[in-house]
């Protein structure tokens, strides 16, 4: 147990950086008026026309489309890979915490700090379209009046979606809170999964530069493959784009011409999960530690 509290301890270590940190802030502020650019509009229509929503929207955050520009889902990914650039976490100081910590401790530590910012993160995703919404939500419906009316008319569509992405699949088929409890799940593996890869990528190169490109990269496929998945023929495509598993439309429950299963999507995420762990353990068994006389 010994371990586990250390680990706790350079994860906490590491939080406290947040607080000195100005680009953690900026990059909150920034998913916040994103998060009220785009959900203004449904907010609006329930206030004007005295309709109900649901405050599971995670899945409405997260929705796929062919078009990257705007696209919620790409700019809040985005700023997860603003909020992990810099795992690990290096500074003067890092050959003492290694020291005392131990090559165990630290690495564990680190890992410890990736899945708890990823969770919550995915915490914050899920709240504040919720608070935008707050004088029109309701528990007491399914997805709520607000958003079967948009979707039967274009002309509310125009006016009140702007570049926000209703899933048609998944408000049809699932309720609101599975499908948060799915998305969550699925959004938190997904975050997990690309501080994994900057983590392994930059422990590697000792940059930060190759890791937040892969990463951007990974992102970046995800309209790409909605673009030239769209036919029968093409939707192998999906299987090889971690990004797009996290969009429940993309999965089986909702059709069983969706590319991937949510088996499929959990399973592939823990697997890369864990072999980014084995990859970061080995390496921190042989990274090189050396004192910085100057301190």
């Amino acid at each position: 147990m010994e371990i586990y509290r250390i680990a706790c301890l350079v994860a906490k270590s590491n939080f406290m950086r947040w607080k000195k940190d100005g680009r953690i802030l900026l990059t909150f502020l920034l998913m916040i008026v994103l998060m009220i650019r785009y959900f203004s509009g449904l907010s609006s229509f329930g206030i004007k026309y005295h309709t109900k929503i649901t405050p599971f929207l995670l899945s409405v955050v997260f929705a796929d489309c062919d078009i990257t520009n705007g696209l919620l889902k790409i700019l809040v990914c985005f700023g997860w890979v603003c909020l992990l650039c810099d795992v690990p976490v290096r500074d003067p100081f890092l050959t003492y915490i290694v020291l005392r910590s131990g090559r165990k401790g630290w690495w564990l530590g680190e890992n410890i700090y990736i899945c708890a910012s990823a969770f919550g993160y995915t915490v914050f995703l899920s709240v504040i379209p919720a608070l935008i919404l707050l004088p029109s939500v309701s528990l007491h419906e399914f997805w709520g009046s607000t958003i079967t009316q948009i979707l039967k008319s274009d002309e509310y569509q125009v006016l009140y979606l702007g570049n926000l992405v209703l899933p048609r699949r998944v408000i049809s088929i699932i309720y609101p809170y599975g499908a948060q409890i799915l998305g969550f799940l699925a959004v938190w593996l997904q975050f997990w999964f690309l501080g994994m890869v900057m983590y392994s990528i930059n422990f590697c190169c000792k940059s930060n530069t190759l890791g937040i490109a892969a990463a951007v990269f990974l992102i970046l496929l995800d309209p790409v493959v909605v673009y030239c998945g769209a036919s029968m023929t093409t939707k192998w495509m999906y299987r090889f784009s971690p990004v797009n598993w996290s969009s429940i439309e993309n999965w089986t429950i909702v059709g069983q011409t969706q590319p991937v299963s949510m088996t499929y999507a959990y399973g592939m995420y823990a697997i890369m999960i864990g072999i980014g762990m084995f990859w970061t353990r080995w390496r921190c068994i042989k990274e090189d530690i050396r004192v910085d006389e100057r301190l």
